[in-house]
């Protein structure tokens, strides 16, 4: 019967065992070198973590880089960056041009706009202007309309005041008329009268 409590060491020395006998390193393999104990899953676990610590331990020895391979791969990185550069560089170049046509072009926009401002801003100013002076016109005018319609009201009352009065100095005219005909009527009556005196003889 197999015994619980199959430790990761344990596990760990059973697969270098095999592995430096040249076999491949299975769980039964492992289980077999432990003289049959320990639980598959448990050997499964701990022959993952001892996989990982030996791909780790064989990436940190790594045979180191030949001179001719390092000095050609040396050289190729720095022909990669080199052409890398000068492609940022033309890239960049480029860039800017193109932002400088874009800076000068919104900057001549820019300008134009102000110009439209400073003509739109004298234009409003020169209409204030003509405003004030036809408003200056405008009260001048109903000023000159109001005296002349309180002359013209005062004219009108003067006139209906002549007419009056006109009116009256005609009825005194027709009433002198009528007095001076009575009066030369009398007049006329009188010398009749005193000329037929003159006429009868005295006795």
């Amino acid at each position: 019967m197999a015994r619980a409590g199959v430790t990761d060491e344990e596990v760990f020395v059973a697969a270098d065992t095999i592995e430096a006998s040249g076999q491949t390193v299975t769980i039964a393999r492992v289980r077999d070198a432990l003289g049959g104990t320990g639980s598959y899953t448990t050997i499964s676990r701990h022959l993952e973590v001892w996989r990982e610590r030996r791909d780790s331990e064989k990436q940190d020895e790594l045979p180191a880089v030949p001179g001719s391979i390092e000095e050609t791969m040396v050289n190729a990185v720095r022909t990669i960056w080199q052409q890398a550069m000068g492609l940022a560089r033309s890239e960049f170049e480029s860039l800017r041009e193109g932002l400088r046509a874009e800076t000068t072009e919104k900057e001549h926009a820019l300008s134009e706009a102000h110009s439209e401002i400073d003509r739109l801003e004298r234009d409003f100013e020169k209409q204030e202007h003509a405003t004030a002076a036809a408003q200056e016109k405008f009260e001048k005018a109903n000023e000159t309309a109001m005296r002349l319609s309180i002359e013209h009201q005062a004219a009108q009352a003067e006139i209906e005041r002549l007419r009056d009065e006109l009116v009256s100095a005609r009825a005194e005219a027709r009433e002198a008329r009528d007095e001076a005909a009575e009066l030369r009527g009398r007049v006329q009556a009188l010398e009749e009268l005193s000329a037929a005196k003159k006429k009868t003889p005295r006795t």
